[in-house]
């Protein structure tokens, strides 16, 4: 009996001493330790839960955890609490986002199980710490990271990342637009063979250079080379390269920065080929070519020795006004210097030069400002008009004789008018003066005689005689009277039966000819008008002629 007793003061001790280690890690632990029912309600919590909350203790017996949990998280919440009333725990930690009392949300991760009374489960406990500024950080660095893809998305530059060995492991949005690639088609691909081509057009090994980017980034930071789009097309591009490197220093990845520079090396290119031809073409002109700037020559083309007798090297040496006769030096000294200085000048003009012998010839000077060396020059082209300029008095009186000549040329044009459009009016008048007299001198007997009697034939005749004098003043007759359609006088008569509806037969007995003579006119017609299909009508069309 004492044993017995003896056991359960020890269990009572025990229970004692674990009730007191639980009381005393509930109390004072770190992490927030909460209880609730399975309705939600708070039945306890820790210090560090009602410090995360804001909360005082008699506060939470009215409090439920579903009235602080955000609405968007209830249905994991209740899954959660389901499980663990299932299972007694739950498989995995879950993150909720809690609102305190003062109205802000903190973020927590928890774990759950179920805790027993008297043998039977009767609440939840959970264990939460807080992780406000980890998910803060890791929103911020989500919101960084969106930030920096939407910028290199956006930017107008071409943006890579290649491997050592120059595979593709990003491009942006820009980049697939310009080289004309879809990223599955990019991704992953060599750059050689695809927007780089294996040789340049100059020759140069660019599989060699992006063999050495991916070993030495260091010596390719800046770097303009030809690239090539998907259709072909070559283009040229500036880049800015930078190895991204490890912590121990190893490169694990090019990054490529590259702006268009295709225009610029075309402007360049052009501008070394127009130099080229200038050359070539200031070498062998007939004109003489210089370029000043001030009041010295920089340069003279071999045609300049040619009219004036200097050497190059004499021009080169010797101010530019030395060449031009003393009448008329301080106007193009005036001239030359005012172009310089911007200000409008005439740009061809007539100037009296000296040879190096001392004759005196006329030049026809031509001249523009240029950028020359980077600074503004004058370029002039002069010819000699020397000889020209003798001529041109004659020349002038020749044209002041062809102008008196034009004069009396262009008087007679005005009474040539003057008479046609006389002429028209004539006609006009005659035109009208026959339709007035066919409607007052021929129609009313023809109307009288229509009304006398007369044998069918007679009648048809009559018709006959006043629908053709209808045409006769008709813009019809003069239509088919010209040479546009080449009718004969009988094919007239047979296209204006035909066109007043009358048939082969009617035609025939009225022309005392065979249907098969007037069938013979009626293709004549046909060919003469250009009606080729057979289902054109005849009729129809002879009645669309004006």
């Amino acid at each position: 009996m004492e044993t017995s007793i003896r056991k359960q003061k020890r269990e009572k001790e025990t229970i004692s001493e674990m009730r007191n280690k639980y009381t005393a890690l509930f109390e004072r632990n770190l992490h927030c330790i909460y209880v609730h029912d399975f309705e939600g309600r708070f039945i306890d919590a820790n210090d560090a839960t009602l410090s995360l909350l804001g909360y005082k203790r008699e506060e939470i017996d009215n409090l439920s955890i579903f009235s602080l949990i955000h609405e968007d998280q209830l249905p994991i919440a209740l899954a959660t609490i389901k499980e663990i009333m299932g299972s007694g725990s739950q498989r995995q930690l879950t993150e909720y986002k809690v609102r305190n009392k003062n109205g802000d949300y903190v973020w927590i991760k928890t774990d759950g199980g179920l805790i027993y009374r008297e043998g039977k489960p009767y609440a939840i406990q959970g264990v939460a710490c807080d992780i406000t500024n980890r998910k803060s950080t890791a929103a911020a660095l989500e919101e960084s990271e969106r930030n920096y893809k939407e910028l290199v998305q956006s930017v107008n530059s071409i943006i890579l990342k290649l491997d050592t060995k120059g595979n593709v492991k990003f491009i942006n949005n820009f980049s697939l637009e310009f080289f004309g690639y879809t990223e599955n088609e990019i991704i992953g691909k060599n750059v050689i063979g695809t927007i780089v081509p294996k040789t340049e057009s100059s020759g140069r090994d660019l599989a060699a250079i992006i063999r050495d980017l991916g070993l030495h980034p260091e010596r390719y930071i800046n770097n303009e080379n030809e690239n090539m789009r998907k259709n072909g097309q070559r283009v040229w591009i500036a880049w800015t390269n930078k190895g991204i490197q490890d912590e121990v220093g190893n490169i694990l990845e090019i990054l490529c920065v590259g702006n268009d520079i295709t225009e610029r090396k075309e402007t360049e290119k052009a501008l070394r080929e127009s130099e080229e031809k200038f050359r070539t073409l200031a070498e062998s002109a007939p004109a003489a070519i210089v370029i000043v700037r001030g009041e010295q020559f920089l340069y003279v083309n071999p045609a300049f020795g040619s009219i004036l007798g200097f050497t190059k090297e004499e021009a080169l040496a010797m101010r530019c006004w030395e060449l031009v006769h003393p009448d008329m030096q301080a106007l193009v000294k005036e001239r030359e210097l005012a172009r310089q200085r911007g200000e409008s000048v005439p740009d061809r003009y007539e100037i009296k030069a000296l040879t190096k012998e001392g004759q005196a010839r006329w030049i026809d000077l031509a001249a523009a400002l240029i950028n020359y060396g980077g600074q503004t020059a004058t370029l002039a082209l002069a010819y000699d008009i020397t000889e020209s300029k003798r001529a041109r008095n004659s020349l002038q009186a020749r044209e002041q004789e062809l102008k008196d000549k034009r004069h009396e040329l262009e008087e007679m044009n005005s009474a040539l008018r003057i008479l046609l459009k006389k002429r028209e009016e004539d006609k006009v008048e005659l035109e009208e003066k026959i339709q007035f007299n066919t409607k007052q001198l021929i129609e009313p007997y023809l109307d009288n005689l229509k009304r006398t009697p007369l044998s069918p034939r007679q009648t048809s005749l009559l018709d006959i005689i006043k629908a053709n004098l209808e045409e006769i003043i008709s813009p019809f007759a003069r239509n088919f009277s010209s040479t546009k359609y080449k009718l004969s006088p009988q094919e007239i008569k047979v296209a204006s039966l035909i066109r007043q509806g009358k048939t082969t037969k009617n035609i025939a007995d009225l022309m005392s000819l065979s249907p098969r003579t007037i069938d013979f006119h009626r293709t004549k017609i046909r060919q003469k008008l250009g009606l080729k299909n057979k289902t054109d009508s005849l009729q129809s069309y002879l009645l669309s002629l004006k």
